[in-house]
């Protein structure tokens, strides 16, 4: 599977997952465009976490964007060694870390704060819904939280207290853009 970067330093540039290490659900590119277009100038210099990281794609398009770093989140190794060879490839190893963890235990143990956090986890994975909460801990004061989800006809996302929720759908895709609700 190739995965193009469309805009930025890298565009043109194509992550590569062997067939063998397929078997997750990447972000169609409409998505992955509108929602690195909806973050605008939120992601020059900013500090992000990519959880649930699968290739990787999301977080080389913030890099690409001017991102000044991204921690990758994966628990399948295979994936972690795939952003880990994209990283070198694209000459980023000093913007980058890798996490081989699951998502679970990065939320649980983190004490650093994020201006942007993409969070797009396997939708038929309930227990991992349910860190959106924890993750909220810990975003920046004017960060974001980007969560994907399956879209679902009715389903109303409801945001943990003292967060906003802009949900915008794309198909079977729903985008949750959660921010620090104003006091």
């Amino acid at each position: 599977m190739k995965i193009r970067i469309s805009t930025g330093e890298l565009r043109g540039r194509f992550i590569t997952v062997p067939d063998e290490h397929n078997d997750f659900r990447p972000t169609k590119d409409m998505v992955r465009q509108a929602v690195l277009n909806s973050l605008g100038t939120r992601v020059r210099g900013a500090v992000c976490a990519d959880i649930c990281s699968g290739s990787g794609a999301i977080g080389f398009e913030l890099l690409s964007r001017g991102a000044a770093s991204v921690e990758f989140v994966e628990s399948n190794i295979a994936l972690v060694r795939v952003i880990h060879d994209h990283a070198r490839r694209f000459t980023l190893e000093d913007r980058v870390e890798v996490r081989n963890t699951a998502a679970r235990i990065f939320v649980g143990n983190c004490v650093k704060k994020f201006d942007i956090i993409c969070f797009d986890p396997p939708y038929s994975d309930a227990a991992l819904a349910e860190l959106v909460g924890p993750i909220c801990n810990i975003i920046a004061d004017d960060g974001i939280l980007v969560y994907e989800r399956e879209s679902k006809r009715g389903a109303v996302f409801n945001p943990p207290e003292g967060f906003a929720a802009d949900c915008r759908t794309y198909g079977k895709t729903e985008i949750v853009y959660l921010t620090k609700s104003e006091a």
